[in-house]
């Protein structure tokens, strides 16, 4: 056919050219897109894989605090302590929980934002001793910043006053687990556990104090405290990660005492009130590392 219509053949032969080169640029656009796309998808996996190996290594760092006030890694020289920030001025200071105090000379993190009185977990290397002063001091190099929610008590009787517009209900009746907790110089740290499900949703975390009637079955000067959660009902369909909360202790204890015997109260998710005892000693790093003993106690 082509040979009695050799002007088709030519014209045919040079339209499969340009389909050809069309099919080819679209195929090459389509390949370019493609590879755009595996590199944001890559991009975004690298940047979740940090931001969970951050999430891990907090949590595990976290989780040795709660035995120790600091800890020590002989072999790099690291140290990890619950601290606050005295002074976020250039050069900033941290006042640490074992009573030792941190002129940062060196900041690794230097996007985190400083607040005073700050509290924070902090990664840091010591430079060298500071000379002639009252308290341990060292000039160090921070390696890494945790901003930890810090709160004061609640008491009881500021909720009952119908002034402060502070209701029952919107200090929460949820539920939350604990999972572990300590003293740590005047504070008391919580490792705690809620569900959720909206991250929009900011949920409610207040420790309240009893200062009107306490627990009639025990005898003695206890503080009875209460970890009490409102999620805003947000549903809880599934757990968030493992967060910490720290509570200053010292106006539990009324001079000329040094010392008070705590009971830590909370609804667990089983609804069942599960609680535990320590003892909070009163400008004694001693204190650091003192463990409630989380065990299920049913009342």
């Amino acid at each position: 056919m082509y040979e009695y219509f050799p002007e088709w053949r030519e014209s045919i032969k040079n339209n499969r050219c340009v389909f050809y080169a069309n099919f080819s640029k679209k195929i090459e656009n389509r390949c370019n897109v493609l590879q755009g796309i595996r590199i944001l998808i890559m991009r975004e996996i690298s940047k979740q894989m940090e931001v969970m190996r951050k999430v891990v290594f907090f949590t595990l760092i976290a989780a040795l605090l709660f035995a120790a006030c600091t800890t020590k890694s002989p072999e790099t020289g690291y140290h990890i302590g619950w601290g606050v920030i005295e002074s976020k001025e250039n050069p900033f200071s941290i006042n640490m929980d074992n009573g030792s105090h941190l002129l940062v000379l060196s900041n690794l993190v230097p996007k985190f934002e400083l607040k005073d009185s700050m509290r924070v977990i902090v990664d840091y290397t010591i430079i060298e001793p500071i000379a002639n002063t009252s308290t341990p001091s060292y000039n160090v190099r921070v390696n890494m910043l945790y901003d930890i929610l810090s709160k004061p008590l609640l008491k009881q009787s500021y909720i009952n006053c119908e002034e402060n517009n502070l209701s029952e209900d919107t200090v929460g009746y949820d539920p939350i687990r604990v999972n572990r907790a300590n003293f740590s110089g005047e504070f008391l740290n919580i490792g705690f556990q809620i569900k959720a499900s909206n991250s929009n949703i900011a949920h409610w975390i207040n420790l309240v104090y009893d200062d009107i009637e306490g627990d009639p079955a025990i005898k003695g000067d206890t503080a009875f405290l209460t970890l009490r959660h409102n999620a805003f009902d947000d549903p809880d369909t599934r757990w968030a990660t493992e967060q910490y909360v720290s509570f200053p202790m010292k106006s539990l204890v009324e001079p000329p005492k040094t010392e008070r015997l705590v009971k830590l109260s909370w609804k667990d998710y089983n609804d069942k009130i599960n609680s535990s005892t320590g003892t909070f000693k009163l400008n004694s790093t001693a204190t650091a590392g003192s463990f409630f003993p989380i065990a299920t106690l049913v009342e």
